[in-house]
């Protein structure tokens, strides 16, 4: 029956199903921002994975970029104002990387990066990693590579928490100005349908926008000016406005009652 829910993962087969537009319609508001949070999960989720690739490719580009140095020491000059503190106050994740410092034994926290070590605690104490031996890059390319991949994987919690709310801020906003749009347009034009149903019949298409986007967010294909994640954008807005088409009407609206005979109206105009 139409307004009644849908689950989730029978939405995408519906999404090409213009009959079916009457159901999305006629969702209510909190239904469809339920599903709009779902589906970024479903994304974020699908953005990393499709990323691996290239993040495996990462290291082949390390050792082919650092082969085009004759020579290259770390740490480079610096200057800090005060220590820099990640997850203050939880000493089983704190890391305070203070390069002022010449510290040999860790107070508090998990990890302190001085400017010749790294000291961390273990249950035997202070473990100290002398790091001033590491300085040629080029000689210990290995190490940098390990220390990278740790930091991104490290960072891999909140590069999905950033993901997730960027993207999700970027194609709702974009979701509501394509919705607004349509729903003026129709107004200008005598075709009546209501803003939940634009919105709603914006919504469950942009399931292709952005989906086929965030799969190809690593991989930045594109011909001349045109970027592939492209054409997604344009087959959501293409349904979105079939779709509107084919929930709404030109000419007198319907009295309170007759709006479940809608289909058939259409159907005889």
């Amino acid at each position: 029956m139409r307004g009644e829910p849908i689950p989730f993962f029978q939405t995408f087969g519906r999404i090409f199903a213009l009959g079916d537009y009457d159901d999305f319609s006629e969702q209510k508001a909190g239904r469809s921002v339920k599903y709009f949070f779902k589906l970024m999960i479903m994304g974020t989720i699908l953005l990393f994975l499709f990323a691996i690739p290239v993040f495996m490719k990462f290291s082949e580009n390390f050792d082919s970029s650092l082969s085009k140095f004759n020579s290259l020491a770390m740490p480079p000059a610096y200057s800090m104002k005060e220590p820099v503190v990640f997850f203050r106050g939880d000493s089983q994740k704190q890391i305070t990387i203070d390069l002022a410092s010449n510290a040999t034994t860790i107070e508090s926290g998990k990890m302190l990066v001085t400017n010749h070590s790294i000291i961390q605690r273990s249950w035997l104490g202070s473990e100290v990693t002398n790091i001033t031996g590491y300085s040629n890059v080029l000689e210990h390319r290995e190490t940098y590579k390990s220390l990278l991949s740790v930091a991104l994987l490290f960072m891999l919690p909140s590069l999905i928490v950033l993901a997730y709310v960027a993207f999700g801020i970027k194609f709702l906003l974009m979701i509501l100005a394509v919705s607004f749009a349509v729903f003026v347009i129709s107004r200008v034009a005598r075709f009546e349908v209501s803003y939940l149903n634009c919105f709603n019949c914006t919504l469950y298409p942009f399931t292709i926008a952005i989906l086929f986007s965030m799969i190809m967010f690593p991989y930045n294909i594109h011909y001349s000016f045109v970027r592939v994640e492209w054409l997604g954008y344009a087959l959501s807005v293409l349904l979105t406005i079939v779709g509107i088409q084919s929930v709404g009407y030109f000419g007198k609206k319907p009295e309170k009652g007759e709006r479940a005979k809608r289909r058939n109206y259409i159907e005889l105009r």
